[in-house]
C-alpha cells in the first residue's frame, strides 16, 4: 500500500517488511512478485505497479535483487494516484500468481496496508457510490482467492489500521 492514507514512515516500515518477507524463511524455490498500489484516478496513473517481477529465490543473486527493487516502492503523490485500491492490487497479485506458479505450489499473498479502501476518485468504479461498488468486486476478487486456494495474509500498517477490513481479507483467501 502506497496511498496518501500512510505516512512516509509507515511506507518505509512497510519496505523493511516486505523486504525480510522475501528473504526469510521462505523456501529457497518460493517464487516472489512485489507489487505497489494506490489508485487510478483517472489521469492516467496505474493502481498496481510491478516492482519485483517473478523471481525464484534460488541463490543470494535473486534476494539481492528482490531487495534492491523493493527500495522502490514508495508513498504516492497525489498525481500518480495515492488512494487506496485493494480490488486492482489482489486482482494483480491473482493474476500473478495464476500465471507461472508451478502446479500444487502453495498461493500466499501477503498484503500491507492500513486496510481502508478509498476509490473515491478513482471513475472505474462508476458515478454512485465507489467504495461501495469496489467493496462489490473486492469481493468477488476474495471469492476468486478462496476458491483458487490462495491464502490471503493483510498485514496492518500506520496509525490508523482498519482491523476489520484486515480481517475481512485473512478470511476472504
Amino acid at each position: 500500500d502506497e496511498s496518501g492514507s500512510l505516512t512516509p514512515d509507515d511506507v518505509r516500515r512497510e519496505i523493511d517488511a516486505t523486504s525480510t518477507i522475501a528473504q526469510a524463511g521462505l523456501n529457497p524455490r518460493s517464487r516472489v512478485t512485489v507489487l505497489g498500489f494506490g489508485s487510478n484516478n483517472g489521469g492516467g496513473q496505474q493502481a498496481v505497479h510491478v516492482y519485483c517481477p517473478p523471481t525464484v529465490l534460488s541463490g543470494a543473486v535473486e534476494m539481492q535483487r528482490v531487495a534492491d527493487c523493493v527500495k522502490k516502492i514508495h508513498r504516492r503523490s497525489v498525481q500518480e494516484g495515492n488512494d487506496t485500491d485493494h480490488v486492482a492490487a489482489l486482482a494483480q497479485a491473482l493474476h500473478t500468481l495464476e500465471s507461472g506458479s508451478p502446479k500444487g505450489a502453495r498461493k500466499v499473498v501477503f498484503l500491507l496496508t492500513d486496510g481502508r479502501l478509498d476509490v473515491s476518485r478513482s471513475p472505474q468504479y462508476g458515478n454512485g457510490d465507489r467504495n461501495l461498488a469496489a467493496q462489490r468486486e473486492l469481493d468477488q476478487q476474495l471469492m476468486i482467492a478462496r476458491t483458487a486456494g490462495v491464502q490471503i495474509f493483510p498485514l496492518g500498517f500506520g496509525a490508523r489500521v482498519d482491523k476489520p477490513s484486515l480481517d475481512r481479507f485473512a478470511t476472504g483467501g
